[in-house]
């Protein structure tokens, strides 16, 4: 600190004894001592209190960081105890919302066998079907066990079948007797496996290939009749609604062909309809033969339409009525 009794002795007194300085000289160095005194003092005060914040901030700082320190040494600490149960808890900056740093779960590509099974089963229960099948699948994977497997596999098609994946689960409902010819289920799932092929049937109007692939698994169940026997009353109905379905597709294409005046296009179509599926269905006879004569009425061809009225008429009577009342059948189609 400098004192300011020293500098006016130090330097303004002894200007009184300089004889030879002017008045003007004099007054200005008074201001200049005088200013300078005034500066070293505001530095010095300035000094003290910019020396103490700077200590008080370092203080603060080295109080901060010990606090930090601990606080994290006491997180880890609680992180590395295997007994402890209970989430940890934290605040977040900012908005200061507490929140629970959850156990991380194992997803199903990690688990064992075991715990897929009981978390299938979990599911299973919550009517989480579509997660259960995950849970399957990967079970299937791991499964070692002969009997088990078969187990799996019609319980993955069920689920499958009761989601709607009716081509998935007849996959797997194929793959189960093809693998398993011998086994218990195997009635059940050649069954369940021609109701996947029957429900991704297409109407008339549409391809006709899942429907002749539906007979054909139809056939193959039947001709085992004499061991498989719970679902042939089902099975029948099943190939009877196929058989149906195709004469429909066959009965509509040849009506296409006659409104198109494609007649011998029309005429295979009624042919076919006449050798193959009039054994197997003798209700179609009828629709046969008033396709018949709207056919030969389009050629004009009175004969053939006098013939197939009379055929009509004598095995169909009500069929014949209704010729009667439209004498030209031609603009049916």
């Amino acid at each position: 600190m400098f004192n300011i009794k020293n500098i006016m002795w130090t330097y303004i007194l002894p200007i009184k004894h300089i004889s030879k300085v002017t008045m003007r000289t004099r007054t200005s160095l008074f201001f200049y001592s005088t200013g300078y005194a005034i500066l070293l003092f505001t530095y010095s005060s300035a000094y003290s209190i910019t020396s103490t914040l700077h200590n008080q901030l370092i203080k603060k700082d080295q109080s901060y960081t010990s606090r930090l320190l601990k606080k994290n040494d006491n997180k880890t600490k609680i992180g590395l105890n295997s007994d402890q149960q209970k989430p940890l808890i934290d605040r977040r900056h900012g908005r200061h919302r507490r929140y629970n740093k959850k156990e991380v779960y194992k997803t199903f590509s990690k688990m064992k066998y075991e715990e897929l099974e009981q978390a299938k089963n979990r599911q299973i229960i919550a009517d989480n079907k579509e997660v259960a099948i995950k849970y399957l699948e990967q079970m299937l994977k791991l499964c070692d066990n002969i009997n088990k497997l078969a187990q799996h596999l019609v319980e993955l098609a069920d689920l499958l079948f009761d989601c709607s994946k009716f081509e998935k689960a007849g996959k797997i409902y194929t793959e189960f007797t093809n693998l398993y010819p011998g086994n218990q289920q195997i009635e059940y799932a050649s069954y369940r496996a021609i109701l996947c092929s029957f429900y991704q049937t297409l109407d008339i109007e549409r391809d006709q290939t899942k429907t002749e692939e539906t007979i054909q698994l139809t056939d193959n169940f039947l001709e085992r009749i004499d061991i498989f026997r719970q679902y042939k009353d089902e099975v029948h109905k099943i190939r009877t609604a196929c058989h149906q379905k195709l004469v429909a597709s066959e009965i509509n294409i040849c009506t296409f062909y006659i409104k198109k005046n494609s007649y011998q296009s029309a005429q295979k179509r009624l042919d076919s309809l006449r050798m193959e599926w009039l054994p197997k269905i003798p209700a179609v006879e009828s629709q046969i033969i008033t396709l018949e004569i709207a056919l030969a009425e389009k050629k004009g061809n009175e004969k053939i339409v006098a013939q197939k009225q009379q055929e009509l008429k004598k095995k169909y009577p009500q069929k014949i009525i209704t010729v009667a009342k439209n004498k030209n059948m031609a603009h049916w189609f």
